[in-house]
């Protein structure tokens, strides 16, 4: 809400800001393509991620294994 006051922002701020405003203006030039590639390279990035930590994510299954990086460590899930 603007109230006629003058806020006072620093330049780290003020660069913060401008950095967001052109993030969202590349978002909206990009096509729906563009979009669906990135949304899916994320995807393959969050599963690469969780599979070095023992998780494995396909379609609606989830599976626990040790580990590839960590050693021989044994995990237990409480889901209470």
């Amino acid at each position: 809400m603007k109230d006629g006051r003058i806020k006072i922002v620093t330049k780290a701020e003020l660069q913060e800001q401008m950095e967001a405003s052109e993030k969202f203006m590349e978002s909206l030039n990009e096509t729906w393509e563009q979009k669906l590639q990135r949304t899916q390279e994320v995807q393959k990035e969050r599963e690469k991620a969780l599979e070095e930590l023992g998780i494995t994510v396909e379609k609606n299954l989830v599976g626990v294994h040790t580990p590839k990086k960590v050693g021989q460590h044994y995990f237990f899930i409480d889901f209470a």
